[in-house]
């Protein structure tokens, strides 16, 4: 089985390690997808996963076309490691098929993405990534949303790394005035 990582990180990376992790454990995934999204994150972290199939929810108009555009960066393939443990989706992973493991792991192979919006179409063309659009959520939904993401931004026991936050005042940007 392969497992993957991605990272917009700009540096060789040739070992995963457990002391650079907040819990001592390097995470994972098994699907090549998943770790395509880990590149493409952004903060709100609008990927998960349902039934199977990974979504992006568009919380404002295009968001999808405004955060994945022109960003680079690296997909990792890992040495297969024994003592791999499913992770399971909740609130701190939105995503099926993550697994860790409380030992480093070495790099077996690296594949850079030029473009993972790019890299991205090609799983929506074949089905394995929906985007749902702002303009398909009902208005009540996208309400409760924003203000979940206004709430989470707001709040200062929030896991957020800032280097990949690109909008620094998420209320404005939900505003119109990033």
């Amino acid at each position: 089985m392969a497992y993957f990582n991605g990272t917009r990180a700009n540096l060789p990376i040739k070992q995963f390690k457990t002391e650079l992790s907040k819990d001592g454990y390097v995470y994972a995934t098994t699907s090549r997808l998943v770790a395509l999204t880990y590149i493409a994150r952004v903060i709100p972290n609008m990927f998960t996963s349902q039934k199977g199939k990974e979504i992006f929810i568009e919380p404002i108009p295009n968001f999808f076309e405004k955060t994945t555009k022109g960003v680079s960066g690296y997909l990792y393939t890992l040495e297969e490691e024994e003592g791999f443990e499913e992770f399971l989706q909740g609130k701190r992973c939105g995503h099926q098929n993550v697994v860790r493991i409380k030992k480093d792991v070495d790099v077996k192979s690296v594949e850079h993405i030029k473009d993972i919006y790019e890299e991205l179409q090609k799983y929506i063309e074949n089905g394995e990534l929906e985007i749902l659009r702002f303009e398909t959520l009902s208005s009540e939904f996208v309400t409760n949303l924003q203000k979940m993401l206004i709430y989470s931004a707001n709040n200062p026991h929030r896991e957020i790394d800032d280097s990949i936050n690109r909008f620094y005042d998420i209320e404005k940007y939900f505003n119109g005035k990033p």
